[in-house]
């Protein structure tokens, strides 16, 4: 066999090698599955809508002085003695109460809430002293301890901005105003001083509505797509008003005689509170929430 022919059977049997080596590649090689582009999770829209709330509290108040209008007693076994037109003030302290609230409103879905709210407060006793002319004796200071009942009805106008949501609270602060109906019970002075004891003075308690403002802060927590639970603090600011009318003395032993001591008005009313409620939002169920994430796509051989 000549050169040439062992070359050219050389060359034909490397290109046969070469095919099958590359046919065996394609066959061996994995075949790429193109999968559709993924979609990723896409937060649900913000929904408003109208709620109903309810919502119970805890009340520290605090009250400033008040002021009443001390006459002088006039006529009382004593002929030469006038009633005199004075001032006077009664200091105390408002116990503790506690709220019962319910209202309803409309959420915007776009961070900000309104709604309307009626809040009842438990009765406060209110507990204090005096000192002014003694019965009788107006040349005398007697010291006096003063008991009453205070309790309110509260219609409020409120808004709040919600300061977005995360991982299902929603921090928010809002502000509030309207009036409150101020309801004072019977003002009883009790004189401790020796010389009179016994004698007791009743002022009717009085009445009215009063300007009143709110600001609050808080959070709530989305617990559906429909009900959210809030807590959060309020302070409330009740303006002044008449607290209690003139008086009637009343002798346990002797009859001294009558007081003209009052009107009485106070100063005001400042009220920290803490509450806890809920919210229920109407057409806001089944309302999609935010997808959970989900990982790329990675392609799939076969």
């Amino acid at each position: 066999m000549s050169r040439k022919t062992l070359l050219l059977a050389a060359s034909v049997a490397l290109l046969s090698s070469a095919a099958t080596l590359a046919q065996a590649a394609d066959i061996l090689e994995p075949q790429i599955i193109e999968l559709p582009e993924p979609v990723m999770p896409v937060a649900a829209p913000a929904h408003g809508g109208w709620y109903i709330r309810g919502d119970v509290g805890y009340s520290k108040n605090k009250m400033s002085d008040v002021d009443y209008i001390t006459a002088g007693l006039a006529n009382v076994g004593l002929p030469n003695v006038k009633g005199v037109l004075g001032t006077g003030v009664l200091k105390g302290s408002l116990s503790d109460s506690y709220s019962f609230g319910a209202g309803v409103g409309y959420d915007t879905g776009n961070y900000l809430r309104v709604d309307l709210t009626a809040d009842y407060f438990s009765k406060a006793n209110f507990k204090g002293s005096s000192t002014g002319e003694c019965p009788g004796n107006p040349t005398f200071t007697c010291t006096t301890t003063d008991t009453a009942t205070y309790e309110t009805l509260s219609l409020m106008a409120n808004a709040y901005i919600d300061l977005g949501k995360y991982h299902g609270f929603t921090p928010y602060v809002g502000a509030g105003i309207g009036g409150t109906q101020v309801k004072w019970g019977t003002l009883s002075n009790d004189y401790a001083d020796a010389a009179y004891s016994g004698f007791n003075e009743k002022h009717n308690g009085h009445t009215s509505w009063r300007y009143t403002y709110a600001l609050m802060a808080g959070a709530s927590y989305d617990v559906t797509d429909c009900v959210a639970v809030d807590a959060g603090y309020r302070y409330r600011s009740v303006a002044g008003g008449k607290m209690f009318n003139i008086g009637n003395g009343v002798a346990a032993s002797a009859p001294i005689g009558s007081s003209s001591t009052g009107p009485g008005h106070d100063k005001g009313i400042k009220s920290h509170e803490f509450r806890i409620g809920a919210r229920y939002k109407f057409g806001g169920c089944g309302t999609a929430k935010t997808a959970d994430y989900q990982p790329d796509y990675q392609p799939v051989y076969k």
